[in-house]
């Protein structure tokens, strides 16, 4: 193998033999996931929501998202038989004219496919699984294009052993849609940049517009690809781009801009790429359906401080919506563009696609305490890092969270070995750069990861899960598998020298599969060894990164083995009643002063045994099922004081069991 300079075999069929078998490993380990975890806060509303999609042929309900993933998610369950009732709420919400709430909905949908509702999603969860494998496959051949199939093979292993990957692929979000669909666009983008046709410009404008249906972070491409064209333009032209890349001649990496004529007619050049952000504008037009196409831009009730402005008295009337916050802002607030000549164009995209991206807008930089004077709360969401949790905005930095967050996230979830190999990577890539690589290859790869944490890190305020940058890791494989292509120069040193790439991918993949295989099923709370381990991720991180509701199921199972002779106490994360489960429990006591002293341990807590919700434990706020059935508010540090208490045991980390004696204090014991 050293003295062939190559890690594995260059044979075709040997190089798909071992990408099958990374695509089986990588399945098995979702699939084994998908069955033992309980859906997750944003699931529950997913499902049904993507299922009103495809019968009722409107998006009204819970656009928050885009609904591509929703609608595929959902395709499986059109096959089941009476697994919506619309006569209840929905029925209800079209006559009183009032938006509906996609909590009810989802509540209403749970009770009515109690007995098979875990079944229903575990069968529409194959569908992100489906997206991982298509994720890793394009992984492979962008890599394999790049650097050659040694390259490819060792970016496909860390998709198929990225505990990151494997946790979301196994849950019906849109994260690992997003991560897949925007690897996708890329890659065909930068194909199309390597010879531009209009066959290619087309297949890169459908690819741009499924990425928009996805998620609203896509929206980052546009300005993105605006750039990268321009400057591949340039520079193919011989102008101030020339060169902006120096390195040795003697890298063995590949260059699309080898490939590129070094004069492209300009007006073919412009006219293709205008055909990819039309046709991108005409696919998320078709994902709608066109509802609410060309509606006029002042007739929309937005939400968001950039798209509104204070009321003024005599203007048209506002929407009874049921939330009373927002309805106290439609009191105060108008459409910015409400009674202007602007407000009279007609807007070429979906009704439901702009109050979508309105609605996250406002949600992730608010700012109720402009829109709002007397509301003191300046987020929609509370943050968490390294133990601290803010609700209000820091003097200081005029935000509620960090901008480092995702950076932090990404440094305490992301593998030790995968770290350590993208630290030999990155000296390589010093050591030998390469003088074909120009700007379309380097902004292609570098650009969407920079500008996908840039954007998250300081122009929102949404600290709540490393989900959000997802589609980062696999620009970070890519430039890991390029240490492959760049140790062929090596293999001619001495043999300590020449050896050295070969045995830290060795151990980088031991080291991955290990961490993965130990880690199974509880992905979604995995933190790596920088941070201690997933038993100490709550000290870092909490939110998505640690406990999404995602372990009912295992606790479910933990009491089966463990039978108790009355009701537990029971705060739990999510929007699944543990009823339908046969769980008997109850809402443990709240401490309402928030106080953090022993003596604010509620006096009314029976003995007993406690489940309590990682997230709860570390006072961050929500809304539970009680022993009734009903969703009821949970206030900040409503069950901080349970830090006082030592768990007996940890179900996946994310629900951590007390043991309280007559005498209100916790007993350690060991199982």
């Amino acid at each position: 193998i050293y003295r062939s300079h190559s890690v594995i075999p260059s044979n075709d069929g040997f190089s798909r033999y071992l990408l099958a078998f990374l695509m089986l490993f990588h399945a098995l380990l979702v699939i084994g996931q998908i069955h033992r975890k309980s859906p997750t806060v944003d699931e529950v509303n997913h499902l049904p929501a993507g299922l009103t999609y495809w019968q009722k042929n409107t998006f009204a309900l819970y656009h928050h998202n885009p609904p591509l993933i929703k609608l595929l998610a959902a395709f499986p369950l059109l096959f089941s038989k009476d697994t919506v009732d619309y006569s209840g709420i929905w029925s209800d919400a079209e006559h009183s004219g009032n938006p509906l709430g996609k909590d009810r909905f989802g509540n209403e949908f749970m009770r009515k496919n109690a007995p098979r509702y875990f079944t229903l999603f575990f069968r529409a969860r194959y569908v992100t699984a489906l997206l991982s494998l298509l994720g890793m496959v394009i992984l492979y051949l962008w890599t394999k294009e790049l650097f050659g199939k040694t390259s490819a093979l060792v970016a496909a292993f860390f998709w198929s052993c990225s505990p990151n990957i494997i946790a979301y692929a196994g849950v019906l979000t849109t994260d690992l849609g997003i991560t897949t669909f925007g690897l996708a666009a890329t890659y065909v983008y930068w194909r199309w940049l390597a010879a531009p046709s209009y066959h290619r410009a087309a297949v890169s404008g459908v690819l741009l517009g499924l990425v928009q249906l996805v998620k609203f972070s896509a929206l980052i491409f546009y300005p993105l690809w605006i750039v990268i064209a321009i400057g591949h333009y340039l520079q193919t032209h011989n102008t101030v781009f020339t060169g902006l890349l120096f390195a040795k001649k003697n890298s063995p990496c590949k260059s699309i801009s080898q490939t590129t004529p070094r004069r492209s007619k300009r007006n073919s050049y412009i006219l293709q790429f205008i055909t990819i952000i039309l046709l991108s504008v005409l696919v998320i037009n078709l994902g709608y359906g066109f509802e609410g196409f060309g509606q006029r831009l002042g007739d929309f009730p937005f939400l968001s401080s950039t798209l509104t402005r204070p009321r003024e008295s005599g203007q048209s009337a506002y929407p009874n919506h049921p939330n009373p916050l927002l309805r106290r802002l439609y009191h105060a607030r108008q459409n910015r563009f409400e009674h202007s000549w602007i407000g009279t164009l007609p807007l070429p995209l979906p009704r439901h696609y702009l109050l979508g991206f309105d609605e996250q807008s406002f949600e992730t930089n608010p700012q109720l305490e402009k829109t709002l004077p007397d509301f003191s709360v300046g987020t929609g969401y509370p943050v968490y890092l390294r133990g601290e949790l803010r609700t209000t905005k820091n003097p200081e930095t005029d935000r509620v969270g960090w901008w480092y967050y995702y950076l932090y996230a990404l440094a305490v979830k992301v593998p030790v070995s995968t770290w350590i190999a993208l630290g030999f990577a990155a000296l390589s890539f010093v050591y030998y750069r390469n003088t074909n690589w120009k700007f379309a290859d380097f902004a292609t790869l570098s650009g969407p990861p920079l500008l996908l944490l840039g954007t998250l890190s300081f122009l929102t305020d949404i600290n709540i899960g490393l989900r959000y940058v997802l589609p980062v890791l696999p620009f970070l494989w890519i430039f890991i598998a390029r240490l492959v292509a760049t140790s062929s120069p090596l293999m001619a040193k001495p043999s300590i020298l020449r050896r050295w790439p070969v045995t830290l991918l060795f151990l980088a993949f031991s080291w991955n599969t290990c961490v993965t295989i130990i880690t199974f099923p509880h992905y979604l709370s995995f933190f790596n060894y920088f941070a201690g381990g997933s038993h100490q991720g709550h000290k870092h991180l909490i939110d998505s990164n640690l406990d999404w509701g995602q372990d009912l199921l295992e606790l479910h199972s933990w009491l089966k083995q463990h039978p108790q002779p009355s009701a537990i106490g029971l705060a739990y994360f999510g929007l699944v009643d543990p009823s339908i489960l046969d769980i008997d429990f109850f809402l443990p006591p709240q401490n309402t002063t928030g106080h953090l002293h022993k003596q604010s341990i509620p006096p009314s807590l029976p003995s007993g045994l406690y489940a309590i919700s990682i997230n709860y434990r570390q006072g961050l706020p929500y809304k539970s099922y009680n022993e009734h059935g009903k969703l009821v508010p949970v206030p900040y540090n409503a069950y901080r004081y349970f830090q006082q208490f030592q768990p007996i045991d940890r179900i996946g980390n994310s629900i951590w069991l007390f043991r309280i004696d007559p005498d209100r204090h916790g007993i350690l014991e060991r199982n």
